[in-house]
């Protein structure tokens, strides 16, 4: 009965009836999280996690124009709720986000009761992204350490092209590259040749 209690009291947390999006962004150096929260009738029902790596601009700057790409391809909510000191100018945005869609939207800035506790449960969900984030870093890079030691190169490579080459029949030769970035695999550089 505690643990349905539990769930019932973080499963519906607004008391207001209009979709309400909660928004929490965290920063260690250069890596960034962002944590929306979907609210729909008052209980959560999504949570989306971005990551944006090697972004040197202040966050202030960079919330306006993530929000302004994330609800150029997602729903926009009749309110939503963004932490105190974020963005500089809630109007603006409120009126840019009303002009997207064909509904007046709130953005506020809670202090206190519900909706600044869905602020808090959304910076909470964005520095557990950014922790996640860090750890899986740090396995990379252990990673990479372990292949260099293998391969008896000093230093682990930032870039590993792999190439395949095939062909059918003793024709059609057809070749591939693979690449991956610090590893992880990036594939908008993937190529095959003729």
């Amino acid at each position: 009965r505690a643990l349905e209690a539990s769930l019932t009291r973080q499963a519906v947390v607004l008391p207001r009836m209009k979709d309400t999006d909660a928004v929490g962004i965290m920063r260690e150096g250069e890596l960034i999280s962002i944590a929306v929260l979907r609210f729909e009738a008052g209980a959560l029902v999504e949570r989306i996690p971005y990551r944006i790596d090697q972004q040197p601009a202040p966050i202030e700057d960079l919330i306006e124009s993530f929000l302004l790409q994330f609800y150029g391809r997602s729903p926009i909510p009749a309110v939503l709720l963004l932490p105190r000191q974020l963005p500089p100018d809630p109007r603006a945005l409120s009126q840019v986000l009303g002009g997207m869609c064909r509904h007046a939207v709130q953005v506020r800035q809670p202090t206190r009761g519900p909706e600044a506790s869905a602020v808090k449960m959304a910076m909470q969900n964005a520095e557990l992204l950014l922790r996640e984030a860090l750890a899986t870093d740090e396995a990379h890079e252990q990673v990479l350490a372990r292949l260099a030691s293998l391969l008896g190169i000093p230093v682990p490579r930032g870039r590993i092209e792999a190439y395949d080459m095939s062909t059918f029949q003793a024709d059609a030769t057809v070749g591939a590259m693979v690449v991956f970035v610090r590893g992880r695999p990036e594939k908008r550089s993937y190529r095959t040749f003729a």
